[in-house]
């Protein structure tokens, strides 16, 4: 309530308490006002709604027909009654119990009933709790996918990229070696033309010489054209274009391959020594830690205190993957991991962990060091 209508309702509960009485006498300090007005200040609030509640806790006490204290509980009318009613001939021959030891009995028996609606609402709230909890869990979840996501795609990225800087680097060279040799050939070919073209075009002026001076001259012109050598035919440029085929053909087909090495890894033997893979049974184990580390590392303290590794570990219910330079979210597993599948692709500098439905998480591993696998566990 607005306090300015709060204050105006307790000066007319003071002005009743006036009408009630001969003199207009303050109900605190008992002394006589001289306004008929009472002023509004919140002592005067406070104290009128004490004395309203102790009006109606009296009111509620008081036998509505009698005006006496209720001091019984009448069993069959089930309703409080005073000594007056309970010798009326409307509660003739009922029962009776003290007004104290009958709203004992009832608070009892209303507590009891109460006791199921607080379990469930007990169990409600626990439920609610449960939701906030698994809201929140999907939101963390949700970034960690996401983030697994940007670096899965990331990784293909550069995947592409790389296989496109070889296939580019590749052409460059072949459009360089082509390139020379069709200068060389074509400068060959140019000695060639000027040779053919000045003995042509001297022989030429021989025969367009007069009679006498044609003769003449005839046996050195005739010399230089039956030494002129005629060389074989050329060599067409056609087959020096650039092999499209070579280059662009199986691109689609080389990246798939790169890609099931890295995502799809079956376990069979590769050919490429670059390439490793193993697997580890996990079983029932509740702390482990499993992955590559580089030569120089020791690892002979307890898991996770380890640094210059690239791992996956389980610990207290929760996987987390890191890396020598920062530790990475857990991935977003709703399984037990039974076996975990380790790829090391030290020719694409990626390592990956998966289990035969999918992939865990995966890294680039550069490492300027011999990497080893490595395992450990606390379980006894």
């Amino acid at each position: 309530m607005p306090r300015s209508k709060s204050l105006k309702s307790h000066a007319a509960c003071l002005r009743r308490w006036w009408r009630s009485r001969e003199v207009m006498q303050r109900p605190v300090c008992k002394r006589v006002s001289g306004r008929k007005r009472p002023p509004r200040n919140l002592a005067l609030k406070n104290l009128c709604e004490a004395f309203l509640l102790e009006q109606e806790q009296r009111a509620e006490d008081v036998c509505s027909l009698h005006s006496e204290n209720l001091k019984l509980f009448c069993l069959e009318h089930q309703e409080p009654i005073c000594l007056v009613c309970r010798d009326s001939e409307r509660h003739a021959e009922h029962k009776f119990r003290p007004i104290d030891e009958a709203a004992r009995g009832r608070r009892e028996e209303l507590d009891a009933s109460l006791k199921p609606l607080e379990d469930r609402l007990k169990l409600f709230k626990e439920v609610q709790e449960d939701y906030e909890r698994t809201g929140n869990h999907i939101k963390i979840q949700a970034q960690q996918v996401k983030k697994q996501i940007r670096r899965e795609a990331k990784l293909l990225r550069e995947l592409l990229e790389a296989e496109a800087a070889v296939r580019v680097a590749a052409v460059r060279a072949e459009q360089k070696e082509k390139c020379e040799l069709v200068k060389k050939r074509a400068k060959d070919l140019r000695k060639r033309i000027t040779s053919l073209s000045d003995t042509i075009t001297k022989a030429r002026q021989e025969l367009r010489a007069g009679d006498v001076s044609f003769l003449r001259r005839y046996g050195a012109a005739a010399e230089r054209v039956g030494q002129q050598p005629l060389w074989n035919d050329p060599v067409p440029p056609s087959g020096s274009h650039i092999d499209t085929a070579k280059h662009v053909g199986n691109l689609t087909f080389n990246i798939w391959s790169k890609m099931r090495d890295l995502y799809f890894d079956s376990g069979s033997k590769h050919d490429s020594p670059g390439v490793h893979s193993w697997e580890v049974k996990l079983g029932e184990g509740q702390h482990w830690m499993l992955g590559v580390e580089p030569e120089s590392v020791k690892s002979k303290g307890l898991l996770g205190s380890q640094s210059g590794l690239w791992s996956l570990a389980f610990h207290e219910g929760t996987y987390k993957a890191s890396t020598p330079s920062q530790p990475v979210c857990g991935p977003a597993l709703e399984k037990r991991l039974q076996r975990i599948r380790v790829h090391l692709n030290c020719d694409a500098v990626v390592l990956r962990f998966s289990d035969p439905d999918m992939l865990i998480q995966s890294f680039r591993c550069r490492s300027t060091e011999p990497l080893f696998p490595f395992l450990g566990t606390t379980d006894t």
